[in-house]
């Protein structure tokens, strides 16, 4: 599981760069404002999953 964390981190500059010059520099933020908040939601949701469960089950 790392290895694909860091292999995807050599990538991503890549990305921002093709997004900053197609689209510029405010919907690149739109794009990573909106990854971020994907996160937060799917991290919300399985916090509230998890909350109600007992670790050991």
């Amino acid at each position: 599981m790392y290895q694909w964390g860091r292999l995807s981190s050599i990538f991503v500059g890549f990305f921002i760069a093709f997004f900053l010059r197609e689209f510029g520099v405010d919907r690149v933020f739109a794009i990573i404002a909106g990854a971020m908040e994907i996160v937060a939601i799917a991290l919300a949701r399985y916090w509230a999953w998890r909350s109600t469960r007992s670790l050991y089950e």
